[in-house]
């Protein structure tokens, strides 16, 4: 017996959550933090630092590679 794989291509998150929180951004109109948010986020935090949140530490201004979201 032969097991054959599916050729289709492997679709990860990673490849696609800088385009859907550019979008985000987009359509709340949130720009990017200007100053390193906190590193907590708490019940109650709003929408807007969450999302600026993950902006700063996915991508504006963190050096580590994305590997870890």
């Amino acid at each position: 017996m032969v097991l054959q794989f599916s050729r289709q291509p492997i679709v990860l998150v990673r490849n696609h959550y800088f385009a859907v929180l550019d979008t985000v951004m987009r359509e709340h109109g949130i720009g990017p933090a200007l100053a390193q948010p906190g590193v907590d986020i708490l019940p109650g935090t709003r929408f807007t630092d969450v999302i600026q949140y993950t902006d700063w530490y996915c991508r504006r201004r963190d050096t580590h590679t994305h590997y870890r979201y």
